[in-house]
């Protein structure tokens, strides 16, 4: 079994335009029940391992040294006498600023772009909000990453499905915290601050609200978010994309699905233990080949191409952080066919099973795929 050099589920320009039309597809709901074109009915394909290569942002960066110049981020973050004191230190600046509010559209500019156009007007979203906050974090040398909260498909839909949330590597405590700086705050359990999977399975009548005002009604706000929690695996932007794939945490394997009330999700590798999200980044990533089962990854097509009768996707296999080049799928229990990395899916009425193999007779992984859309 052969693999490519990096983890990168790129179609071609296919799947460039898919993501771009894919943000802007928006499914319907009946009631409260969530109405799928393509519905998970079953996943024998959730990864148990912990050898992914995550990439992060560089301090040494030369737009990230030039904003952290133009902008003083240094003299701010010696404000704070740690990494979440620091954390902290930013976002207030970042908030002295700025306002967010859900109803407010990505803007796709620069960071040094978003902070200039503050002047004029404080309103942005918080998804440009926690990107400005995440590259002047990583100008002073602390290591973070951006996550988010998505609500299970069975709540009633409203305009906000999902809710982007910080982690910041803590040195101090030798793990990944969840800072939600909206609220100036992060959380802690025990005294030991919270990363956000641990926020997903705590028992919030036992966490607090760190240094902040009205927990009750925070609590209850975010709440309806914790189902999921995704992230990238490519976390630089400043560099060439080395894989456009994500991580997701499911607390709940009902809650493991490809379409979200936002539209299809990207490729996505899905976990129900929380090993991957701990990994500290610090340690400089080597393959120890600790995989031996491949993953399902599954892409959307351009929703272009799909017709009356078919859904289509791309289907590729994931292992020890590289794309399989070599190994044998089979559709509703058919003979195993060859494929080199990639394989063209159409999905008609009715239920799939995809499985793969890397010998072409054993079975590793299957996955049951429900086509529901109506003509």
């Amino acid at each position: 079994m052969k693999t490519s050099r990096i983890v990168s589920f790129l179609i071609g320009a296919v799947i460039v335009i898919s993501g771009i039309v894919l943000l802007l597809f928006r499914n319907n709901l009946k009631n409260d029940s969530y109405d799928y074109n393509v519905k998970v009915t079953k996943w024998d394909n959730v990864y148990e391992g912990n050898n992914i290569h995550f990439y992060f942002m560089n301090k040494d960066n030369p737009n990230l040294v030039n904003l952290k110049n133009k902008y003083g981020f240094d003299d701010i973050a010696k404000e704070g006498a740690n990494d979440l004191e620091k954390t902290l230190a930013i976002i207030k600046w970042v908030n002295r600023r700025a306002e967010v509010k859900p109803s407010a559209m990505e803007s796709k500019k620069s960071v040094d772009e978003m902070l200039m156009g503050l002047e004029s007007n404080k309103v942005i979203s918080l998804q440009d909000y926690n990107n400005i906050i995440e590259e002047a974090l990583t100008s002073v040398g602390i290591i973070v990453r951006v996550g988010e909260f998505r609500v299970s498909n069975n709540e009633k839909a409203n305009d906000e499905n999902s809710y982007s949330v910080l982690e910041v590597w803590s040195k101090a405590h030798g793990k990944w915290v969840m800072v939600d700086g909206t609220i100036e705050s992060y959380l802690t359990k025990d005294t030991i601050p919270l990363s956000a999977v641990e926020m997903i399975k705590a028992d919030l009548n036992n966490v607090v609200l760190e240094n902040a005002k009205d927990a009750k009604k925070y609590f209850k706000y975010i709440s309806k978010f914790l189902n999921t929690y995704t992230i990238k695996i490519n976390n630089n932007k400043a560099e060439q994309l080395k894989s456009n794939s994500y991580i997701t945490f499911s607390k709940d394997s009902a809650d493991i699905q490809i379409e979200t009330l936002k539209g299809y999700i990207p490729p996505t590798i899905f976990v129900t233990q929380d090993n991957v999200f701990n990994l500290n980044p610090e340690i400089v990533y080597r393959n120890d080949e600790s995989d031996k089962i491949p993953t399902i990854i599954l892409a959307k097509r351009n929703v272009k191409d799909d017709t009356e009768d078919y859904i289509k996707f791309t289907v590729g296999a994931f292992v020890n952080s590289y794309m399989v080049e070599d190994y044998y799928i089979s559709i509703n229990g058919q003979e195993y066919t060859s494929v080199k990395t990639y394989y063209d899916l159409s999905i008609p009425k009715g239920k799939t099973t995809v499985s793969i193999s890397i010998d072409g007779k054993t079975t590793i992984r299957a996955i049951e795929l429900e086509n529901m859309k109506e003509k």
